[in-house]
């Protein structure tokens, strides 16, 4: 019986590390930015895989259309892409789906990780834990995510009115502004 030759795998979407990781101290902004490491245009199967959190797992619904090679991508939850400055995700996940105050981010299970404690992913709404992959060390700055299009941005979560806010803040809103108008028309009608 003859011997077949060996064949590379190519699972055209292992090459992708995370890069930078943001969360405001409420979990509701977040967002993960990973990049393509090593030049490989063909890295789009990202609908094969997923990233998981000590808590959570985020399957991508979808792949990439395009040469990934050196290019970026942001995962992020909506609140996210609701601010001012915010490059568009290419993904979705849900709030909280990382813990700020520590946790392990794992991407294909074991091709790469990413591993924070308690008190170094800043929380203040504009800085972010950033992963040189060259030294693979990790700096804080101010965050500065690029989608795979190459739009890049800085966000302000430190300012931003959570969706709920909004959602009580303008009948209070409107009720002031009602108990405005009858006060004015009480003094109106006494002066």
């Amino acid at each position: 019986m003859g011997l077949l030759p060996a064949t590379p795998a190519h699972a055209k979407n292992h090459l992708w590390r995370f890069t930078e990781v943001f969360s405001n101290a409420a979990g509701t902004i977040q967002f993960v930015e990973m990049q393509e490491c090593c030049g490989a245009d063909e890295e789009t199967q990202m609908g094969s895989t997923s990233i998981t959190s000590n808590t959570a797992t985020y399957n991508f619904p979808n792949n990439l259309s395009g040469p990934t090679g050196h290019r970026w991508i942001v995962i992020a939850t909506q609140g996210f892409a609701q601010l001012p400055g915010a490059p568009a995700p290419d993904y979705i996940m849900p709030d909280r789906f990382f813990n700020p105050a520590g946790d392990t981010l794992r991407y294909r299970g074991v091709t790469d990780m990413i591993q924070f404690t308690a008190g170094q992913l800043p929380t203040n709404g504009t800085d972010s834990l950033q992963r040189d992959l060259q030294t693979g060390l990790t700096t804080v700055g101010v965050n500065n995510p690029i989608n795979f299009a190459g739009q890049t941005g800085t966000i302000n979560a430190a300012t931003a009115v959570p969706a709920a806010a909004s959602l009580v803040l303008i009948p209070m809103a409107i009720a002031l502004i009602g108990i405005g108008v009858v006060h004015l028309r009480r003094r109106r009608r006494f002066a």
